[in-house]
């Protein structure tokens, strides 16, 4: 009977990995037979592009002058030359980082591409602010690629060139490849499904030869199912089908154990010791004021402590404490963060060094982006948008394809408010305090949106009389904020993502905020609550329990380094993790179809609408 059930599970692991590798193939297919083949006439005006290529490729005149067509014609200011005979390795994974049916229409698709050779609108070139030279380095052309897709965000493409012959690709370019794919985890996270997957073909293999047999055969024909017969034609597809085994599991381990390069330049990241071992020189008291006895919304003396959490953003030190009051039941930071403490804590969370990781984040919002884009009644029809707290312009970009005829402006006290600007995701990128540009702005704009904006201020009744000057007449203001009375966020503590200690400074219950609303001449027009929940809390709480127990090392403001034994053991434990991470997540899209219809999510969203002078 063991026996039986043993060989039944076997087959049906077998089974089930086939199937996986069929369906994956059908969907990597879909987009390589999406590709565009470089067939236009060499009558392109050469002079208005330039081409930038990586070490040891050539391009030449013909295709120069037919790439340069083809990017007049499609309406295209950057354009990724795809080798024809790109190895077949290769194709597949970008593919597989590369959903060519939205590369070119979704402005916050990463920038991917064969890291050959580029077509480049000199106007684009031109808002970069930087020379960059005909020919660059590989890791060079992954930065390159990254940034052009969002300076050209739907004017960017690629096409498969015939007479463009490939370069190999070597394992420090791969390593910096898989780096760029997966900011926001080690590297092993990004390695770990290809070696899992050898090694469970080898353990079907050894223990059950036939069905092993037939499984390892299904994916060493993959790269078949997945290129035969679209516009890319590898070379050498017949041999990394039949080699695919033994060049696929050497590859990725190659990968994994070669040397990897520090994401942050070594020179970076010194200035950046300096700086954090001199702020942290007196310890961290002066990042906090005097713990305050009464509640900032009503002035209750009626408070509970009801959570203490590390930085749980960054792991920078210092504790922190939220205080409810029981008369109002608004929650806040007690004591909060003094200005110092803010500029410490703020420094390269959202900027500096985690820009790449937070543009990472904010890149798969997409869905929650259209969604608060689409709250305003399109009657509405606003001339002017202001998006306050705006970061890098993320929400900026999308909700510009929902309104088009609208001009979006940002602002936000970060840097990356003016990169927003020189890549044209706002027409104006304002870097300051929103209540201290009030007075110069005032009825500026037909709405204002705070998006998690907020619970980050040191003051919020202050930023809603901030809005009531800006906004013309009949305006209207968008709010959304994270939800403190979840009663996930009493189950999970610190782990549950909305509390973010130490940037999170006020949870304001929705009640309260409507009254404060209605005090500043506001009239409640929409009011979401389960819709509107972000289904991240289990997720987020697996990931935040192994960024305590295996922190990420080299950061500046750690001092001491974590203990060696947990560094070393990182990669494996958020490999192990990942099954668990797969079911948090399923948790997470059960959990949020539970609470759509309720006011139990972790987020909420109101929509208002100023006094008009004739009282609407």
């Amino acid at each position: 009977m063991q026996t039986l059930s043993w060989s039944w599970g076997v087959a049906t692991a077998g089974l089930g990995t086939v199937l996986c590798l069929v369906i994956d193939a059908m969907r990597l297919r879909r987009r390589a037979r999406h590709l565009t083949t470089l067939t236009s006439p060499d009558k392109g005006d050469v002079a208005a592009y330039r081409f930038i290529t990586a070490g040891g490729v050539h391009l030449d005149d013909h295709t120069r002058r037919a790439a340069c067509h083809h990017a007049e014609h499609s309406g295209l200011h950057v354009v990724d030359l795809i080798p024809g005979d790109l190895p077949a390795h290769n194709a597949m994974e970008l593919m597989r980082h590369m959903d060519t049916a939205v590369f070119r229409s979704d402005p916050l698709h990463p920038g991917r591409g064969a890291l050959h050779a580029l077509l480049v609108h000199e106007s684009v070139l031109d808002r970069m602010g930087v020379d960059v030279p005909e020919t660059v380095s590989r890791g060079q052309m992954i930065d390159l690629v990254g940034e052009l897709k969002k300076l050209a965000p739907t004017t960017t493409d690629a096409v498969v060139v015939p007479a463009l012959r490939s370069t190999p690709q070597t394992l420090p370019d791969r390593r910096l490849l898989v780096q760029e794919i997966a900011p926001m985890a080690i590297t092993a996270v990004a390695i770990a499904p290809s070696l899992m997957l050898c090694l469970t073909l080898t353990a079907l293999v050894v223990t059950a030869p036939v069905i092993g047999f037939f499984t390892t055969a299904s994916w060493c024909l993959q790269p078949y199912l997945v290129l035969a017969g679209t516009p890319l034609r590898p070379a050498d597809l017949h041999a990394s089908c039949a080699f695919r085994w033994i060049w696929g599991f050497g590859r990725w381990v190659g990968t994994a154990l070669g040397p990897w390069q520090p994401r942050v330049p070594a020179d970076v990241l010194e200035l950046a010791n300096k700086e954090y071992a001199q702020a942290l020189a007196e310890g961290t008291t002066r990042f906090f004021e005097t713990r305050r006895p009464d509640c900032p919304w009503c002035g209750s003396i009626d408070l509970n402590a009801i959570l203490h959490s590390p930085d749980v953003a960054q792991r920078k030190p210092g504790h922190f404490t939220l205080e409810q009051c029981r008369q109002c039941r608004h929650i806040f930071q007690n004591p909060r963060l003094s200005p110092a403490g803010l500029e410490f804590y703020y420094r390269d969370c959202y900027d500096g060094l985690g820009a790449k990781r937070m543009d990472s984040l904010f890149c798969r919002k997409r869905d929650a982006y259209l969604s608060r884009a689409a709250t305003l009644d399109p009657a509405a029809a606003p001339r002017r948008w202001l998006d306050v707290g705006a970061g890098q312009g993320h929400f900026c970009l999308l909700a510009q394809q929902h309104w088009p005829a609208t001009r979006f402006d940002g602002l936000d006290m970060s840097a990356g408010i003016k990169d927003a600007e020189r890549r044209g995701w706002v027409t104006t990128g304002i870097r300051g305090s929103f209540p201290d540009m009030a007075p110069a702005l005032a009825g500026s704009y037909d709405v204002i949106s705070m998006h998690h904006y907020l619970e980050h201020t040191r003051d919020p009744l202050r930023e809603l009389k901030a809005a009531a000057t800006m906004l013309l007449p009949g305006g209207h203001l968008l709010i959304e904020l994270p939800n403190g009375h979840s009663r996930l966020g009493r189950l999970l503590r610190s782990r549950w993502l909305p509390w973010l200690q130490p940037q999170h400074q006020h949870f304001i219950p929705a009640e309260n905020l409507k009254q404060a609303l209605q005090q500043h001449g506001f009239i409640v027009v929409k009011e979401a609550y389960g819709q509107t929940h972000s289904p991240v809390d289990f997720v987020a709480a697996v990931w935040l329990t192994l960024e305590q127990a295996f922190p990420e090392p080299r950061m500046p403001w750690r001092n001491p380094q974590p203990a060696r034994w947990r560094t070393l053991l990182r990669g494996p434990a958020i490999v192990a993790a990942l099954p668990v991470m797969v079911i948090a997540t399923a948790a997470d899209r059960v959990l949020a179809r539970v609470l759509h219809r309720t006011r139990g999510g972790n987020t909420y969203r109101l929509l208002v609408r100023k006094h008009s002078p004739d009282g609407r």
